[in-house]
């Protein structure tokens, strides 16, 4: 072992590598990334605006610098848009990155389709950062910018959707201009001017504004008993849409739990977003509400009795002196 000034620097340098290569590969392989917000927004054909919002963990024991870096959105069907990620620091405690509201370009609309589709319908989606070309700095360890090619699959909650529930309904004799009732039967004295607030969950970080759609209440049957319209924007937890249109009052007696439907029609925004209201065909839940607005006989569920808790011990009364 050389304990010169040459072999002293030498070998410093050596282990300054070594540490540097450990964050390296901590960066690069065994990092995980946790979406908890991708709001897409101001949509249309051919662009669409993306917040980010994401933590990073596993990212080796000393602070790293990475520069700004430019990725590929991938879904199950392949890549859809670019994204520029933003300078930020890891810690050994890991790091929290935000985009807010970016200009998106829409490379392909098929790959976008398909992974807001699966989003969705399932419960859980795969999104990767492909193709990405940075660089990292540790200044610890005196090295740096080195190139950092990155990729990373990251395993999203899909929304799921299975259902909607009605919140409150509502009827008026005042048309609303806000829907289209030509789907509704042509005599004025056959329709009810109505007024639905649906709830939705949605398990999902992902959030999709919609604009304004149009949606149909359909039975088992496939008949339309309402043609509604409202500006739909979802949310993540849970969120509430209220819709407007008109019911078929000669329909309306075939509101059964269990056996009506919601269903898209379309969408006044882009056209992806169009073919995708109308792949919705959801049950809807709490249809007494519906028959209710509607004077038809209801069954109204009784609320639960509220649980009391019994707590088996002795009181002990504290003496006075």
């Amino acid at each position: 072992m050389d304990f010169g000034f040459q072999g002293i620097l030498g070998q410093h340098s050596r282990h300054m590598e070594i540490g540097f290569n450990y964050v390296f590969d901590a960066i690069l392989k065994h990092s995980k990334v946790d979406i908890s917000l991708i709001r897409i927004s101001n949509v249309t054909e051919t662009s669409i605006h993306v917040s980010f919002e994401a933590r990073v963990s596993n990212t080796g024991p000393a602070k790293a610098t990475l520069s700004p870096m430019t990725i590929e959105l991938c879904g199950p069907a392949g890549p859809f848009g670019k994204i520029t990620l933003p300078e930020f620091n890891t810690t050994p405690g890991g790091a929290y990155f935000a985009i807010q509201n970016q200009y998106v370009e829409i490379t392909n609309k098929t790959s976008l389709v398909a992974f807001v589709s699966s989003v969705l319908n399932n419960k859980s989606v795969t999104l990767s950062l492909k193709n990405g070309q940075g660089a990292i700095t540790v200044a610890a360890f005196g090295i740096g910018p080195r190139s950092l090619p990155y990729e990373r699959d990251i395993a999203l909650t899909g929304m799921n959707l299975t259902s909607v529930t009605v919140v409150r309904a509502s009827t008026s004799a005042r048309p609303s201009t806000s829907s289209n009732l030509s789907t509704i039967g042509s005599l004025i004295g056959s329709r009810s001017h109505l007024t639905v607030t649906f709830n939705i969950k949605n398990l999902s970080p992902v959030e999709l504004s919609f604009s304004i759609c149009e949606f149909e209440i359909r039975n088992w049957e496939d008949e339309i008993i309402a043609a509604l319209k409202g500006r739909l924007d979802m949310r993540s937890e849970d969120f509430d849409v209220t819709l407007y249109g008109a019911v078929d009052k000669r329909l309306a007696p075939t509101l059964e739990e269990g056996r009506v439907r919601l269903v898209g029609k379309r969408c006044a925004g882009a056209g992806w977003c169009d073919m995708l209201v109308k792949s919705v065909d959801l049950p809807i839940l709490h249809v007494w509400k519906l028959r209710q607005a509607l004077d038809l006989p209801h069954n109204e569920p009784k609320p639960e009795p509220p649980k009391v808790s019994r707590w088996h011990g002795w009181f002990v009364r504290r003496s006075q002196s």
